[in-house]
């Protein structure tokens, strides 16, 4: 039984490694030319103008040797030899743009249409002071090509190893893995930089670690595959993590993305592994859910028909996660491992959290604004997802921005509002009205010239101030008030605006003064005692024209006489009756006046 076994194991290990079509793939074989300078077996250098790759292995005792070398430190990825290929030198005296390559022939053509995989290991040595991108190429044809020319070959390699990324890796080896769909035909694979000195793209990585460095970029390369995908050597391995679509928010079912990251080398093709979840959920310590589920299919990898590539992600739902039970503890577990998996210690995922939403303390900062004002509300507390929401009638509600705080304008008078917190818990509604103050009625008022009147509008609202314009668009009252006293002489309109608490109102009213043509008007007493009321005589609707006056006590005697003047101080006479005679406008006036002080 022992043989038997063993025979198989070295069948297999001979069929998985002849489905490599690269001859000599790690460069462990190893060849010498008639000068006993040694090359690894099956690769040839091209044409005789460009340099020949160095070839580290341990038959060099001095720069080419593994792992300390002339250019750096490096264990072979594979083995214990690889190559060394100058991807572009910059000129300098003495030297030329050179660049290296190397070919060989594959183990067998490839087929028309086939897909290929292809993966390489590239390190960057830490003597180098360049990276480049865009520039290793592999360059599969049907026949040999080569070049006398020291500079690019004259060729388009259908395989870019890094088109975008510059390949800075000094520590560790890169893997680059590419597909290939073959014309039909490719027998030989070159390797270099095909491109012209204008397309050299590199990138300075800092300054050089060893005093022998080179102004250039430089490459370490080992353990190539070109073959069949389904024969790709296994090295899988993977880690996952959770993310839950609704933290705190568990008042219903609620869904998990799983993410699966291929963290080996080669692809991983779930039609051919099938990737096996479980999900536990405890509660108070309890198994409440075990979840199964099988994913055998590509459709969750970036790209929905290719299998996962090293380092890249797949995003997988978790459905149905019951976390309903307010304040209960829970653990949530998920494993994800297949059939071929390396290190499944990675695939495991562990949390515990309490779901505990409540709405507490809320706040809005007021509940009486004026129009176009914004109001400001406020939640103190962050245990749930808050979500503020609005309403015209409080029955339909829409929802504001997410967050403990939110700002809004209400288009109603007047607006609800009210904290949602998971969707589930509420908040007490508050209610926000607008204050937009009345606008008056327009009126016509109709008084005599140069006689002094207090006008007083008349509004049925209970408002804070009337602010008085002279103009519809002036910017500031001239005065505010419940009422106006002033003298009237011309034709004028008053605009008046209300408020009330501060806000006001969006349009003004106007109150327009009608001068009229009166008689002269005589008062019949005054109190000139100093207290600023009715303390002057003062005749009304003179018209600007000559007035003469004369004033007599009881007595007969005149005690003041003037002219062109219509008002009196009274201040040298006593208070008691006075008769007066008044000459204005070709008429005479005569009457009685009493002063009373």
């Amino acid at each position: 039984m022992r043989t038997v076994l063993t025979i198989i194991i070295l069948f297999w290990a001979v069929q998985c490694t002849a489905q490599n079509l690269i001859p000599n793939f790690s460069f462990e074989d190893t060849s010498t030319n008639v000068w006993r300078y040694y090359l690894p077996d099956q690769w040839r250098v091209i044409g005789t103008g460009n340099t020949q790759p160095e070839y580290y292995n341990e038959y060099h005792d001095q720069y080419w040797t593994v792992p300390q070398s002339a250019f750096g430190f490096q264990y072979a990825q594979n083995g214990n030899k690889y190559i060394g290929m100058r991807i572009y030198q910059f000129a300098t005296i003495g030297w030329k743009q050179t660049r290296d390559y190397i070919q060989t022939d594959l183990n067998q053509p490839l087929m028309t249409d086939s897909i290929y995989c292809f993966r390489i290991h590239v390190n960057l040595p830490d003597s180098f002071t360049h990276a480049s991108r865009n520039q290793l190429g592999i360059y599969l044809s049907n026949n040999r090509v080569s070049s006398n020319s020291s500079y690019n070959l004259p060729y388009t390699p259908q395989i870019i190893v890094s088109p975008s990324n510059y390949i800075t890796e000094t520590k560790n080896w890169a893997v680059y893995n590419h597909t290939y769909k073959a014309l039909g035909g490719e027998k030989v694979l070159t390797m270099g930089n095909f491109n012209d000195t204008t397309a050299i793209d590199t990138l300075y990585v800092g300054g050089s670690k060893r005093e022998d460095s080179y102004y250039g970029t430089y490459y370490f390369i080992d353990n190539l595959y070109l073959g069949s995908c389904a024969t790709l050597p296994l090295s899988y391995d993977g880690s996952i993590g959770v993310q839950l679509d609704s933290a705190l928010c568990y008042t219903s079912l609620v869904d998990a993305i799983l993410h699966y990251t291929n963290t080996g080398e080669e692809w991983l093709d779930f039609t051919r592994d099938t990737l096996h979840i479980t999900t536990t959920v405890k509660r108070n310590g309890f198994v409440v859910q075990i979840l199964q589920q099988e994913v055998n299919s590509n459709s969750y990898n970036p790209i929905p028909t290719e299998a996962l590539f090293g380092g890249n992600t797949s995003k997988i739902p978790i459905q149905g996660l019951d976390f309903t039970t307010l304040g209960a503890n829970y653990e949530l577990s998920i494993t994800a491992t297949f059939n071929r998996d390396e290190v499944s210690s990675n695939n495991q995922w562990d949390t515990v959290f309490v779901p505990n939403h409540q709405v507490d303390d809320v706040t809005i900062s007021a509940d009486t604004i004026c129009k176009e004002e914004s109001i400001q509300l406020v939640r103190n507390n962050s245990n749930g997802n808050a979500q503020w929401q609005y309403s015209q009638d409080a029955v339909v509600w829409a929802n504001l921005s997410a967050g403990d705080t939110a700002n809004h304008i209400p288009t109603a008078s007047p607006m609800y509002y009210r904290l949602s917190v998971c969707n589930a818990l509420f908040s007490d509604t508050f209610q926000v009205v607008q204050s937009n103050p009345p606008k008056l009625k327009d009126s016509i008022v109709n008084y005599c010239q140069n006689i002094t009147q207090t006008i007083v509008p008349h509004f049925e609202e209970s408002i804070s101030a009337i602010n008085w314009y002279n103009t519809p668009s002036a910017p500031t009252p001239f005065y505010q008030g419940f009422s106006y006293r002033f003298k009237v002489s011309n034709n004028q309109t008053f605009y008046l605006e209300t408020e009330i608490d501060g806000c006001k109102a969006e349009e003004r009213s106007k109150i327009e003064v009608i001068v009229d043509p009166c008689a002269l008007i005589i008062p019949s007493f005054f109190t000139p005692n100093g207290d600023g009321d009715n303390d002057t005589w003062e005749l009304g609707n003179t018209k600007g024209l000559p007035i003469d006056i004369t004033i007599y006590n009881t007595w007969g005697t005149k005690v003041a006489q003037w002219k062109n003047n219509p008002s009196w101080d009274g201040y040298h006479v006593a208070s008691g009756m006075y008769l007066y005679i008044i000459k204005h406008d070709g008429k005479t006036y005569k009457g009685k006046l009493s002063v009373w002080k």
